[in-house]
């Protein structure tokens, strides 16, 4: 079992993988970076944070803007 942004371009035609979409309620997941108050690299995580803000990833969503910095 696999997330669907796992794989998005899969080939149907291969015949390894078949994506079967869960009946709802989909189970659901919600993965964060965490950091210690003192980790002195602020701009590192900040970093981390805007690429994964920025990624397009299929049956993925982004928390709003003010949960996602807490």
């Amino acid at each position: 079992m696999l997330p669907v942004a796992s794989v998005p371009d899969m080939d149907a035609k291969d015949g390894m993988l078949r994506y079967l979409p869960f009946s709802a309620p989909a189970p659901d997941r919600r993965v964060v970076i965490a950091w210690r108050k003192s980790f002195t690299r602020q701009a590192a995580i900040e970093a981390i944070r805007q690429a994964v803000m920025a990624c397009d990833l299929p049956g993925v969503s982004m928390l709003d803007e003010a949960a996602a910095v807490q």
